[in-house]
């Protein structure tokens, strides 16, 4: 089986170009850079999207709810390891050509675009509990003077709920918060299904279209690294999406 380097979320997702690097590409993770050069696979990845590696801006993984939007001062930030956007676990822009860049190891990365307004968002089980994806949607709904059903969401590969086995006090989390539904038992042990939930959570918006790239990431590790498949030792894949500059079409 030939991987391929770079998969997309399915449906049309006009005026961004966007892409999932699989594990065919590389790591991605600056703080792996043991198990492979970071800088050549974003620069690979720079050149999918069509911008400058120093235009493609990471987020941080803080695992909470805070937004922010990056506008030209962020350009050329992707060179920067220390830079304010490490602080969030959402963002969004309105600035074409920046690109913005989401890495992950079994958690979703949520795109979200729409109304000419590009967003992503690290949605792991603290993240999708605590609200990431209702407060970026949020956001960019009041920023850019939008109806909820402007804008389109997809989430990224991630772990399913079948290997995402989780505590008592998790699952009370969840239940507390709503997402009872979501909350599986099976063979006495409790699972959660972490892409169920951010869809609950971006229908309840009355966000439009929702799809999905359907794979697991611990069950599918030709494509994917995966923390809970291999711990520290694994590296990371990304989703990286940018707004296409008028001029290009």
């Amino acid at each position: 089986m030939t991987v391929p380097l770079f998969l997309k979320i399915p449906g049309t997702w006009p005026g961004i170009r966007h892409a999932v690097t699989t594990r065919a590409l590389g790591n991605l993770s600056r703080t792996r850079a043991a198990l492979g050069d970071p800088e050549t696979s974003r620069n690979r990845l720079a050149a999918r999207l069509g911008i400058l590696p120093s235009d493609l801006v990471p987020i941080g993984l803080e695992h909470g709810v805070r937004v922010l939007r990056l506008g030209e001062e962020a350009r050329g930030s992707g060179a920067d390891r220390k830079v304010v956007h490490d602080t969030a676990d959402a963002v969004f822009t309105d600035l074409p050509g920046l690109g913005l860049l989401v890495t992950s190891a079994d958690c979703p990365a949520v795109l979200v675009a729409g109304g000419g307004l590009l967003g992503l968002a690290h949605a792991g089980w603290r993240g999708a509990l605590r609200g990431v994806l209702p407060a970026l949607l949020r956001e960019m709904v009041a920023f850019g003077g939008l109806a909820p059903y402007a804008l389109r969401v997809g989430l990224g590969p991630s772990i399913c709920p079948s290997c995402f086995e989780v505590g008592p006090e998790v699952a009370r989390e969840a239940v507390e918060g709503g997402y009872e539904a979501r909350v599986l038992r099976r063979g006495g042990r409790l699972h959660l299904d972490l892409a169920g939930i951010l869809q609950d959570q971006a229908r309840a918006f009355g966000a439009g279209r929702i799809t999905i790239l359907d794979s697991c990431t611990r069950h599918e590790g030709a494509f994917w690294w995966s923390h809970r498949r291999e711990g520290e030792a694994a590296g990371r894949f990304a989703l990286a999406a940018t707004l296409i500059p008028s001029r290009a079409g």
